[in-house]
């Protein structure tokens, strides 16, 4: 580990890394792998997001944003909230499960339209990098906040990699190997 020692007190900028890919793929694990190293993270907002959504609603559903009538609120609380932590982890590399990118591949996935200033968050606020976690079926299990079928998995996968194309990014796919093997191969990757 020294390498990686070396690498995080050199004079620079810390850097801004988002996980994203479809749900279910293994993002959170390697996540908290990674804090488990003592690496500054940043864990997902929308599941307890989620959580209060749905504790009022009677039914069944693939998606949270089906039990809305109008979805711009929530998603713009998200939004919001993903901008306030990027915008407020400055002072040392931070690994961001999810990030601000996602509301839009989420609401494309949907076909729900969204005001300019979403587009526009997304430009002005840019991760540093990007690692891409693809569907794993084997992984993959629905539970009160993961809804998804994983045929719907595959549709927001494509969802997902379209809009961080359009925002620009380099998808750097993790491979799907153990979670420590995951971590390892992200921090390998930043040191490229």
């Amino acid at each position: 580990m020294y390498f990686w020692q070396r690498y995080r007190t050199g004079m620079r900028k810390p850097k801004k890394i988002v996980f994203s890919g479809a749900p279910g793929s293994g993002k959170t694990s390697v996540i908290c792998e990674l804090e488990k190293r003592g690496f500054n993270v940043d864990h997902e907002v929308i599941r307890d997001h989620t959580a209060s959504l749905l504790s009022d609603k009677e039914g069944v559903f693939e998606n949270p944003l089906e039990a809305l009538d109008d979805p711009i609120p929530f998603n713009e609380t998200l939004l919001n909230l993903r901008l306030y932590r990027f915008q407020t982890q400055n002072n040392e590399d931070t690994f961001f499960d999810r990030g601000m990118v996602d509301v839009l591949a989420y609401m494309d996935h949907f076909n729900q339209k969204y005001p300019q200033h979403f587009e526009d968050t997304c430009s002005q606020n840019k991760y540093d990098q990007l690692f891409y976690f693809e569907p794993w079926e084997s992984i993959y299990t629905p539970d009160p906040t993961r809804l998804e079928t994983f045929k719907s998995v595959l549709q927001i996968d494509k969802a997902l990699k379209n809009a961080y194309y359009c925002f620009g990014y380099v998808i750097n796919i993790v491979p799907q190997t153990s979670v420590e093997e995951r971590a390892d191969f992200i921090l390998k990757a930043l040191l490229d």
